[in-house]
C-alpha cells in the first residue's frame, strides 16, 4: 500500500512540474513575441524618420510576418493582433505585406512624400 501511495505522489508531482513548465513556456513565449514586435516596429519607425531627415535610409531588419502601411502621414506596423502607429511629417501611400525573416528595408523621400521598399 505504501508503494502505491509513493507512486501516486511521484505521478502527481511530475504532472504538476510538467504543467508548471508548460505555463511558464507559454508566458515567456508571449513576452518574447511582444519584445520582438516592439523592436521591429521601432526599427521601421526609426528608418522612416531617418529618411525624412536624410532623404534615404536602409537597414537589414528582422521582421515578424507583418503588414507595413502608410496613409496620410500615419505609418502603421501590424503583426498578428499588435499594431504600432507613428505619425510622420510627410505624406505617404503604401501598403506592404512582409513574410517573417530578415529583410532589407529601404525608405526614400521623394519630393514631399515618403516611399518604402522591402527586399
Amino acid at each position: 500500500m505504501t508503494e502505491i501511495l509513493e507512486y501516486c505522489l511521484v505521478v502527481m508531482v511530475s504532472s504538476l512540474f510538467v504543467a508548471g513548465s508548460a505555463a511558464t513556456y507559454v508566458s515567456f513565449s508571449g513576452f518574447v513575441t511582444g519584445v520582438q514586435f516592439r523592436a521591429a516596429s521601432s526599427a521601421v519607425s526609426a528608418l522612416a524618420m531617418e529618411a525624412l531627415t536624410n532623404g534615404t535610409s536602409r537597414a537589414a531588419v528582422a521582421l515578424p510576418p507583418s503588414t507595413i502601411s502608410c496613409e496620410g502621414g500615419v505609418l502603421a506596423f501590424a503583426s498578428g493582433s499588435r499594431v504600432a502607429l507613428e505619425h510622420l511629417s510627410a505624406p505617404c501611400s503604401f501598403d506592404l505585406s512582409v513574410p517573417g525573416g530578415t529583410h532589407e528595408v529601404v525608405f526614400s523621400r521623394n519630393g514631399s512624400g515618403l516611399s518604402m521598399e522591402v527586399g
